[in-house]
């Protein structure tokens, strides 16, 4: 069943989460990156929409592999995705790097 499979998929959108947040964000810096290569082992730099991207796909792919259909996984996963871009604008704000860009 679905909901047997929260736990799994919840690290699922962990690590594809964190991956794709310091992928886009080294290809966002390229430049930075390109100077010095070690940066992507640092714990700054996360790009939101990349995580979203990267362990939206991951969570696709492992739905229909899993045979959980789609509108039921949207109503699953709808309140977490607003909690946790709440949280991440908020932790933009913070320390005052928010550009003004939505």
């Amino acid at each position: 069943m679905a909901q047997d499979r929260v736990g799994e998929v919840t690290i699922l959108a962990l690590v594809f989460g964190l991956i794709g947040a310091k992928l886009f964000d080294t290809f966002e810096n390229w430049d930075s990156f390109i100077e010095n290569p070690a940066s992507i082992f640092s714990v700054s730099g996360l790009t939101f929409y990349g995580g979203l991207i990267c362990a939206a796909l991951a969570i696709w792919w492992y739905a229909r592999r899993h045979k959980i259909g789609f509108w039921h996984l949207n109503d699953a996963a709808a309140p977490a995705l607003m909690l946790a871009y709440s949280v991440g604008r908020i932790g933009c704000q913070l320390p005052g790097t928010e550009t003004g860009d939505s």
